[in-house]
């Protein structure tokens, strides 16, 4: 959310609305949204951490 507000110059409030209001909530979106964290997550771990 504070990346869609920055980008978009919205407050995180108003901008959370906004995505409340159009945003239609499915199991669908909810399973592609896990499935981007799962896959995000095992990008990170084949990487050396920064120091």
């Amino acid at each position: 959310m504070p990346e869609i507000a920055t980008i978009t110059r919205h407050s995180l409030a108003h901008a959370q609305r906004s995505l409340d209001r159009y945003l239609a909530r499915t199991r669908t979106l909810a399973e592609s949204a896990i499935a981007k964290l799962d896959e995000h997550r095992r990008n990170q771990l084949g990487r050396a951490p920064l120091i």
